[in-house]
């Protein structure tokens, strides 16, 4: 009897079959992911956000005014109006050489790289942070690329021609400037823009012209959209269109009715519907043209 009881008593404290390989399987995965984890962790390189160094600033040469509500379809996507444009300003007089090294190689240099993000103009905005930040859509990092600046001097540049915003709203862009150093990411410099408003496609009063700093970077090989004012295309469009059409109008318009009838000089005279005679009389046979005026 104690042994059947003692078997009970196992019989009833063991799990069933199906519920011990589920946990085993459970335990497995645990197992996977971890080493997954660790695999991770031995590839990437440690990410360490230092404090932003001396020597190295961001300017914002050119920044956003206006943007258009970027809907889910690629063609209808607008880009931030005009692209905004950032320089790498070099201070020689407390650069960090220890650091960078020398800094006439920085312009050339492949680890620099800009990252965007998204933030609320309005402090009080009960926008949620992670919301913002998401709704910043295109090219959000940008690679340092040397350019002739407008004074025809050495400038490495940052450019971000394909942003877009996917929220109504008043926001800023806001950059960080990262550093490869070995196997840390160090974080340089940061700058912000001025606030700009994102539009919806009725409010949006359209692309305009392409400033001098994006067609004099585009002449040096820069990837960027040139465009005309679209606000004054469209105009001159829609006066050459409503021109087309009152000049087809008037081609195919029915003209006057014309009358004749016999002058007391015996010459045919014709008249128009207002009665009024016209100037050319021809000397014709009256009783063939002749018609009584109604």
């Amino acid at each position: 009897m104690p042994q059947q009881q003692q078997q009970q008593q196992q019989q009833q404290s063991s799990p069933p079959p199906q519920q011990q390989q589920q946990q085993q399987q459970q335990q497995q995965q645990q197992h996977r992911q971890q080493q997954r984890q660790q695999i991770q962790s031995q590839q990437q390189p440690q990410q360490h956000f230092q404090t932003p160094r001396s020597g190295i600033s961001l300017a914002v040469t050119q920044g956003p005014t206006c943007a258009k509500v970027a809907t889910g379809k690629e063609k209808d996507r607008k880009p931030i109006d005009p692209p905004p444009i950032l320089e790498l300003v070099i201070n020689t007089r407390n650069f960090d050489r220890s650091f960078y090294g020398n800094p006439q190689h920085c312009l050339v240099d492949p680890s620099w790289f800009l990252y965007a993000s998204l933030i609320n103009a309005q402090e009080d905005s009960r926008q949620d942070p992670e919301m913002t930040r998401k709704a910043l859509v295109g090219s959000t990092c940008s690679s340092l690329q040397k350019y002739k600046d407008p004074d025809h001097q050495d400038a490495g540049y940052f450019v971000f021609g394909d942003l877009s915003v996917r929220f109504e709203g008043c926001y800023k862009l806001q950059f960080h400037l990262y550093k490869m150093h070995g196997t840390e990411m160090v974080m340089c410099a940061s700058a912000t823009t001025e606030a700009f408003q994102v539009h919806t496609q009725r409010t949006f009063p359209g692309m305009a012209e392409s400033t001098f700093l994006t067609r004099y970077l585009s002449e040096q090989g820069c990837r960027l959209r040139l465009r005309k004012d679209s606000r004054m295309a469209s105009n001159r469009k829609r006066q050459l269109t409503y021109g087309i059409e009152a000049e087809h109008a008037r081609s195919f318009a029915p003209g006057p009715s014309l009358k004749r009838r016999r002058g007391n000089d015996g010459l045919a005279a014709t008249i128009d519907d207002n009665g009024l005679e016209t100037q050319e009389q021809t000397e014709v046979e009256w009783w063939r043209t002749w018609e009584p005026v109604v």
